[in-house]
């Protein structure tokens, strides 16, 4: 029985921690909320990324990486190989694995 306390109690812990670390990630550019179509998303994260990193930084193999497969989901969201709500979703998955990847560069 206090296992199951103890267990709940934590898992509770973890879920309320988990929560506060998605609200207040670095990652977040406001380019899901100011854009409408995958095109203006699309532009938003690649100027977001553009103004985080520097001229050196950008020659980087994570960014020209980034820049590389956010060009083939715009390919296939063009192609209606992909909707435009699932593009939307890989960019900004692709742009969130960046950010992590260099932050503590």
């Amino acid at each position: 029985m206090r296992a199951n306390r103890s267990f709940s109690l934590v898992l509770a812990s973890c879920l309320l921690a988990g929560c506060g670390y998605e609200y207040h990630r670095p990652t977040q550019t406001g380019c899901e909320e100011s854009t409408q179509t995958f095109a203006e998303m699309e532009g938003c994260l690649k100027k977001a990324v553009a103004s985080a990193y520097t001229a050196r930084e950008q020659a980087s193999p994570d960014v020209r990486l980034y820049y590389i497969k956010a060009d083939d989901v715009a390919q296939r969201v063009r192609k209606d190989l992909v909707s435009e709500f699932n593009g939307r979703v890989e960019l900004r998955q692709l742009y969130v694995d960046l950010r992590l990847k260099t932050e503590g560069r």
